[in-house]
């Protein structure tokens, strides 16, 4: 039931043992790119010999420290140093999270069946690459000997290297976003499961957005709840 609200210290736990279990079961993918990505994401959790927390992981686990502290203040804080302290240790984890720039994210906008008289029929895929400016993600298209689903979100390496992240992730575009109504707070992006709520029709799956320009109030709320008085204001466009 902690699924329905996961906080960021559940998130932890969740990479932790999610980790864990990777390592001790390496044979889990059959395809050499995703078995290189779990292998990475073991080596920012723990250390080498898997039997400790490694320094990116620890660095996490600081920061989730920090923000607690920040949002249920027991005592006087040093809210600027804090702050520097959280900022450094946050470009650090950026850092060793590096590895991600070898494993793309792709959208599967559209899927066609090539046919051939001759040899094996494809599939051409037109996938969105999620990176650099996102609003206007570019278009490739690649033929395939397999399938998956149009709208999933993937990380895809090689002919034989991709991992769906449904429902992980989804991506909504500019013409998927109604006019009017709750839609209108949405913006064309990337978004992260972020638990669910239960609703007259049962549960329903809550995203929250990747994209910085939706997280920046945010983070002025939690501020501004924490003392900070006369922030600037929050640049447009």
């Amino acid at each position: 039931m902690r699924l329905r609200k996961p906080s960021f210290g559940l998130w932890m736990e969740i990479l932790r043992e999610g980790a864990r279990r990777l390592h001790d079961q390496d044979d889990l993918f059959d395809n050499d790119g995703v078995r290189e990505l779990t292998r990475q994401i073991c080596g920012f959790v723990f250390d080498e010999k898997q039997k400790s927390k490694g320094r990116p992981y620890a660095d996490l686990d600081r920061i989730l420290v920090i923000r607690n502290k920040v949002h249920h203040p027991q005592d006087e804080l040093d809210i600027a140093a804090l702050y520097d302290e959280a900022e450094q240790l946050l470009n650090d984890t950026l850092t060793k999270l590096g590895f991600f720039e070898e494993f793309p994210l792709y959208e599967v906008k559209q899927i066609n069946l090539r046919r051939r008289r001759l040899s094996d029929s494809s599939y051409q895929h037109q996938c969105f690459l999620l990176q650099g400016e996102i609003d206007f993600p570019h278009a490739e298209n690649d033929d395939r000997t397999w399938h998956t689903e149009t709208n999933e979100v993937l990380i895809y390496r090689d002919e034989t290297s991709y991992l769906n992240l449904d429902p992980m992730f989804v991506y909504i575009h500019a013409d998927e976003i109604e006019k009017g109504g709750e839609s209108e707070e949405l913006y064309p992006g990337l978004y992260s499961l972020a638990g669910f709520a239960s609703k007259s029709a049962g549960l329903v799956v809550e995203y929250l957005p990747c994209e910085q320009r939706q997280i920046l109030p945010d983070i002025r709320q939690c501020l501004q709840r924490s003392g900070f008085r006369n922030l600037p204001e929050q640049r447009r466009g």
